[in-house]
């Protein structure tokens, strides 16, 4: 989860214009979260 969340970010940094661009990212960085989430019985985490 962590890798996908640095590559989102460094993609919208690149993106400031055109976070469209990093859609991609954002939609891996998501699944990812979804995934991590579960494995902790669907309690809330905070991801920053």
């Amino acid at each position: 989860m962590q890798e996908s969340k640095v590559l989102y970010k460094a993609c919208l940094r690149k993106n400031p214009q055109t976070p469209g661009n990093c859609e991609s990212a954002r939609l891996a960085y998501e699944a990812d979260l979804r995934e991590y989430r579960a494995g902790y019985g669907g309690a809330t985490v905070t991801v920053e």
